[in-house]
């Protein structure tokens, strides 16, 4: 399984969170309402996270890198390039150096939230172990030290 492939919900649901906000909650309906897709988009960043470490994608730099992702694609891509396509004539170079520092500013907290995901996830697996119960990967068999031929 590639990580994109093993990020798609999260990604779906970065998505469903931008269209939300872009054609409702910007239309200065307070401060919650302005403040629920950030706190979504935290909690995407750890979901992610956990996922990769869960699904033994990697560890937690890997954890953190797929939120990165996640900033990436949501305030870089999406909102900047909503900005570019609504603005007339396009965003200027400082428009367009603002949305890159925005990433080069808030990456080392997204992945701080990856990391934080991926901890979750091993503190799992290590009282799931302690209990003596198997990874959940290895009892539907997409996962594990089993190789293409079912031997491990």
């Amino acid at each position: 399984m590639g990580l994109l492939r093993l990020l798609r919900k999260p990604l779906i649901v970065t998505l469903a969170a931008f269209a939300v906000s872009a054609l409702v909650l910007d239309r200065e309906m307070g401060f919650v309402a302005n403040m629920a897709p950030e706190v979504l988009r935290l909690g995407v960043m750890i979901w992610a996270g956990w996922l990769v470490v869960r699904h033994r994608m990697g560890g937690l730099w890997q954890a953190a890198t797929a939120a990165l992702l996640i900033v990436m694609v949501d305030p870089l891509l999406l909102r900047g390039g909503m900005l570019y396509l609504t603005t007339p004539g396009g965003l200027d170079d400082q428009g367009v150096a603002a949305f890159v520092m925005l990433v080069v500013f808030t990456a080392p907290i997204a992945m701080l939230f990856g990391a934080f995901g991926g901890l979750l996830a091993d503190v799992q697996a290590e009282a799931r172990a302690r209990r003596g119960e198997p990874h959940p990967d290895d009892l539907f068999g997409d996962g594990g030290d089993v190789d293409e031929a079912g031997i491990t």
